[in-house]
């Protein structure tokens, strides 16, 4: 199912590479770059190295390669929702992007996200330009979702039926409702997981990620490819930059408590019980048994949409001496003594869905690439919201809880958020001074943007989702990527041209 040839996608992917794909740059330094490209400010272009290979260069939007390029490319960190079966409705999203020129260096995600993330990450391999959206989109548009239901088969009868709304009135159905029960009370999901890990590792082997060990060597490789944008070299690239534009986070990049570099380019959200701690796979793996290193990376991603009461939480083994140093930095100073040692001495921890902490972490490059642009991808439906209380009925019982729950878990996304407006402000001061000192017409735009997708009236727990529903949510995506484009293209005009005047 090729989703980005049917004609409404077709008419959007024409509209962006039109109106916003990457133009030559003007070579007048006193011309102002467009805003699409000040936000876009960092470019790489493959070299040629003059023995007949190839090295990446990178430059600001108003510089100019000095050497023959092979091709030329904006930069930027991608930050997915999770959303269970809506994942389609990112692919569009990322479609749009990649075919305006827009390549990705960090890559983070959480549940259905954090699948889209290690599936890029798969796809592009050793080599940060490559386009992941064609593969992206058979990728996913081919999971098999209903086979992921892999519950006891009275289990798998009571989801399908409630999940197209059938009757439920008959003595069948609440048998089989005890018996997902039984199965929640014993298992703590309904579904193994078993099925939908099979099939990632099956789908990442074929694109040559068998362990996780290959997974940290194509991200050590981008990791090691992009550091002309560290130190000195870095602020070559735009003069007087006051600091790195990609840093060394703590335990990235100098092998501390055996963290490969590259883990820091990818980053799925789990949480890990009983502790209550959000970790980032592959980054935060090395707290667990060194086994899981060889591992298919399918687990990873396991870990992050273990969807509470959906799926079983997946159980692994800590290494003791560096899970105990972890709750002692983390927890030490907010539990007792006894509280502590009792969660260090943990031998098992299980996992359960990343949404349940941060569903969307659109901090994750934030001390790592803090002058990358970040595009932060949030679900967003524009349905009618339900109504809350009402009746007392067991049905608006589950609605009213299921909406509390929702309310805690998007609570810390919502502060990480709000944060933006203190730091965009301080960011506009200081590079409205350099850009002045730098003889910029115009300073570059804060590098943290919201790009909302409204999945309209798609049901994240869809597992039974037919071809056209599927288009749907892909031309969502696709628009959404055009509305990002037109919204960078306008963003504060006003107040810089009255700034600039």
């Amino acid at each position: 199912m090729e989703l980005h040839r049917a004609d409404e996608a077709k008419k959007s992917i024409t509209d962006i590479v039109e109106n916003y794909g990457v133009r030559e740059l003007p070579v007048d330094k006193a011309v102002a770059p467009s805003p699409v490209d000040r936000y876009f400010w960092l470019r790489t272009s493959v070299t040629k190295d003059g023995v007949g290979g190839h090295a990446r260069k990178f430059f600001a939007t108003v510089e100019r390669p000095e050497c023959s390029t092979r091709g030329e490319y904006r930069l930027a960190n991608l930050v997915l929702q999770g959303g269970g079966t809506l994942g389609l409705a990112h692919v569009g999203f990322i479609t749009g992007l990649e075919k305006a020129g827009v390549r990705f260096l960090g890559l983070a995600g959480t549940s259905a996200g954090a699948i889209l993330a290690m599936g890029m990450a798969a796809i592009r391999g050793k080599d940060l330009t490559a386009e992941t959206h064609t593969a992206l989109s058979t990728f996913v548009a081919s999971i098999p979702m209903d086979e992921f239901i892999d519950g006891p088969r009275p289990v798998r009868k009571f989801l399908k039926r409630s999940l197209v709304s059938a009757p439920l009135t008959s003595p069948s159905y609440w048998v089989q409702a005890l018996a997902a029960l039984r199965r929640l009370r014993d298992k703590r999901g309904l579904n193994q997981g078993d099925a939908f890990e099979e099939w990632l590792e099956t789908a990442l082997a074929g694109l040559g990620f068998r362990t996780i060990d290959q997974l940290y060597d194509a991200l050590d490789a981008i990791y090691h490819d992009v550091e002309g944008l560290r130190g000195a070299e870095a602020k070559n690239i735009i003069d007087g930059l006051p600091r790195e534009i990609f840093r060394t986070e703590p335990h990235a990049g100098n092998g501390k408590d055996g963290a490969r570099p590259g883990a820091a380019l990818l980053k799925l959200m789990t949480m890990a019980m009983p502790a209550g701690l959000k970790l980032s796979l592959p980054e935060d793996l090395t707290l667990l048994q060194a086994e899981y290193q060889h591992a298919s990376p399918a687990r990873l991603v396991r870990t992050s949409m273990s969807i509470p009461g959906f799926f079983e939480p997946v159980v692994m083994r800590t290494n003791s001496v560096r899970w105990g140093r972890h709750i002692q930095n983390s927890l030490g100073p907010v539990l007792s003594d006894k509280e502590a040692n009792s969660l260090a001495d943990l031998a098992d921890l299980w996992f359960l869905d990343g949404g349940m902490m941060s569903n969307l972490p659109s901090d994750s490059y934030r001390s790592l690439m803090p002058e990358v642009p970040t595009i932060v991808v949030p679900l967003v439906s524009r349905s009618k919201p339900k109504r809350i209380g009402g009746r007392r009925t067991y049905a608006n019982l589950l609605s009213d809880a299921f909406a509390a729950f929702t309310a805690v878990r998007g609570q810390r996304d919502r502060e990480v958020l709000a944060q933006n407006d203190d730091l965009e402000a301080e960011f506009n001061l200081v590079e409205a001074n350099l850009a002045k000192e730098r003889h910029w017409p115009q300073p570059r735009i804060y590098p943290t943007q919201i790009a909302p997708v409204d999945p309209g009236d798609a049901n994240w727990l869809d597992f039974v989702m037919n071809d056209s529903e599927k288009q749907k949510l892909f031309n969502h995506g696709l628009e959404a990527a055009l509305r990002f484009f037109k919204k960078i293209d306008q963003l504060d005009a006003k107040r810089e041209r009255k700034s600039y005047a």
